[in-house]
């Protein structure tokens, strides 16, 4: 599951929504099978509306505006290799 939108809070901590659950998350980094950073949802969910720490006391590592920097940058670089193949004419 790739997320390449988030929600950043007002103390930096980085949101997804999970496909699963339909909720948001608190976002953790991962390694995609290319060895790209992705962001995807650490379990833990956003309870409250404007709840931006988690309830327990589980330590979340933080992801940096780098980091992020970086995925936006790798999914921009994806999304430009992708080979349009033109229509077949109709007869």
């Amino acid at each position: 599951m790739r997320h390449f939108s988030w929600i950043e809070t007002e103390n930096k901590q980085v949101l997804v929504k999970s496909k699963a659950s339909g909720y948001f998350e608190f976002a953790l980094l991962k390694r995609d099978d290319k060895n790209r950073l992705e962001l995807v949802p650490s379990g833990i969910l956003v309870i409250k509306r404007g709840q931006s720490a988690p309830r327990s006391d589980t330590e979340l590592p933080n992801i940096t505006r780098e980091q992020l920097g970086k995925i936006w940058q790798s999914k921009i670089a994806a999304k430009r290799n992708i080979k349009l193949i033109p229509a077949k004419n109709s007869p």
